[in-house]
């Protein structure tokens, strides 16, 4: 797995969002594509069937909409503030997402076919600085993850590139 964050424009990293990031996607042609929510389960649905939510925790919870009723699932990160706001099916079937907070966030793997998860890996760049905690991600047509960081009492959210 490979992280690099992408930084917005300022002093230090220059045109990086501009050159590499900006006028890529624009949200219109996603909205006007009925394929782009298929592979979104963000608070959502997974394709099948069920609904999934998250805790105040990170706990993920599967919601049967026929019925309302509820299953809690699992906690990922028990011992330390966490949250998951936010999930995406890749190619595998499984759902990705970030996991974590307070700067120790983790890639999170979810296969809602069998009920597991696994922690992949810390969200860091390559020059070792940590990602905060995760607001969304998406998922793009070759596979990789971007996160959007978000609260960073530090410095602004990055956008976050996640190649497993």
């Amino acid at each position: 797995m490979t992280i690099r964050s992408i930084k917005l424009k300022d002093e230090r990293y220059g045109e990086q969002w501009f050159e590499e990031i900006e006028d890529r996607w624009e949200y219109a042609d996603f909205k006007a594509d009925p394929r782009w929510r298929r592979g979104w389960i963000s608070m959502d649905c997974a394709g099948d069937g069920m609904m999934y939510a998250s805790g105040g925790n990170g706990s993920l919870f599967r919601i049967d909409p026929e019925t309302g009723s509820a299953a809690y699932l699992f906690t990922p990160i028990e011992d330390r503030p966490s949250r998951l706001t936010s999930l995406v099916v890749a190619g595998d079937g499984c759902a990705y997402g970030v996991t974590g907070r307070g700067g120790r966030c983790e890639v999170l793997r979810f296969d809602f076919r069998r009920d597991r998860y696994e922690l992949l890996g810390p969200v860091a760049d390559q020059d070792g600085e940590p990602c905060f905690q995760v607001h969304h991600i998406v998922r793009a047509a070759d596979g990789t993850l971007y996160a959007c960081e978000n609260d960073n009492p530090r410095r602004s959210g990055y956008l976050w590139e996640i190649r497993l």
